[in-house]
């Protein structure tokens, strides 16, 4: 039997949280062990061959590949060093992802969820939905961020903050040309 309910019970109860607070960690950790409930997946994954592995992640992450414009076309090898590269977030609602004028290198990408770019208004700018993706640029250029990104559900994000050089070029990369 799983000892997360008790702890986190038991930590919202010592730390005093309040009830609106206490539902939030509780809801984050539910969703989270809902997650996991089934194995641990990067045990699974490490235990396979580079070349399986590679088509399994591939797989795995085939609706936000299809998304993201600079993964199309990509081979199962490339894009598996990319996707290794990211590590999964899980984001509450009204977590903020990227804080305008956040000197950050990473990106997001939302793998399930919903999540809104605002102006410096705080006013909607884009809804952000599963195979969209921010902070690109900061990734590439180390530049502050120009907007900020709250969830608005429990939002599913591949966070990637280095590029390990692939083991070889995807195709649509090398037809676009330096």
């Amino acid at each position: 039997m799983c000892r997360w309910p008790r702890q986190v019970h038991q930590y919202c109860n010592y730390r005093n949280l309040p009830p609106d607070l206490k539902r939030s960690v509780k809801d984050f950790f539910a969703v989270r062990a809902a997650q996991r409930a089934m194995c641990n997946e990067d045990e699974i994954l490490n235990e396979l061959s580079p070349p399986m592995k590679a088509k399994v992640v591939c797989f795995i992450f085939r609706d936000v590949i299809e998304c993201v414009p600079f993964f199309r076309g990509s081979d199962d090898l490339f894009l598996s060093a990319i996707l290794s590269s990211m590590t999964p977030i899980l984001f509450s609602p009204s977590d903020t992802i990227i804080q305008k004028g956040q000197l950050e290198s990473a990106m997001y990408v939302i793998g399930k969820g919903c999540a809104a770019a605002l102006d410096k208004s705080n006013r909607v700018m884009k809804h952000l939905h599963p195979g969209d993706f921010v902070g690109e640029i900061a990734l590439f250029f180390n530049t502050r961020r120009s907007a900020t990104v709250l969830a608005l559900v429990f939002c599913d994000t591949f966070r990637m903050s280095h590029v390990r050089a692939p083991p070889c070029p995807s195709p649509s990369m090398l037809a676009r040309g330096p």
